[in-house]
């Protein structure tokens, strides 16, 4: 029951943490999800499906299988902590998939009735991942005010700040769906 408990509780934090979302990276996610929407539009769950593929296997995923890697501890994880962290790891992976645990992992099947409890939040959680938000006046921002927006925190946040490095990788693939947009 611990193991269930502590996916809980990151599964919680991921499904509360949309806020904190840099807006850039909400620009790339609903630029990503229209594109597969498109060009696979009798499957619709591979919007999510791709937003997901960025977001837990190169964010949350990473972070909770190297946390001193990500700044979110002090040291490496013993072995008996990392194997937990492992199977936190898989299974908010298995979530954002949006698939149940099957015959390759049989021994994780236990927590499937865990993945469908949360299956819809998760789902809301993509959808919105990949919405732009509005702003004050009830209208979205523009990509350009997303680009700008950590301009003038630089200096501040420093070049290592992973709000930084995140308004970099939106500002190169912003670049590249620019280059991809028909003339």
């Amino acid at each position: 029951m611990r193991l269930n408990g502590m996916i809980r509780l990151a599964v919680d934090s991921v499904l509360g943490s949309l806020d904190a979302m840099p807006l850039q990276l909400r620009f790339v996610f609903a630029a990503l999800a229209n594109a597969v929407a498109a060009k696979f539009p009798d499957k619709p769950g591979a919007p999510l499906i791709a937003v997901s593929g960025f977001l837990f296997l190169r964010f949350f995923c990473p972070a909770v299988m190297g946390p001193k890697v990500f700044g979110l501890a002090d040291a490496h994880p013993g072995r008996p902590t990392a194997r937990g962290l492992v199977l936190i790891a898989k299974t908010l992976q298995c979530l954002a998939n949006l698939v149940r645990f099957g015959d390759k992992e049989k021994c994780m099947s236990h927590l499937n009735p865990l993945v469908d409890e949360y299956d819809g939040p998760m789902r809301a959680f993509l959808a919105a991942a990949a919405t732009v938000p509005s702003v004050g006046d009830g209208s979205s921002p523009t990509l350009a005010q997303a680009e700008n927006f950590y301009a003038p925190h630089e200096s501040a946040l420093g070049k290592d700040a992973l709000e930084y490095q995140a308004a970099l990788v939106h500002k190169e693939l912003a670049g590249v769906l620019r280059s991809l947009e028909p003339d």
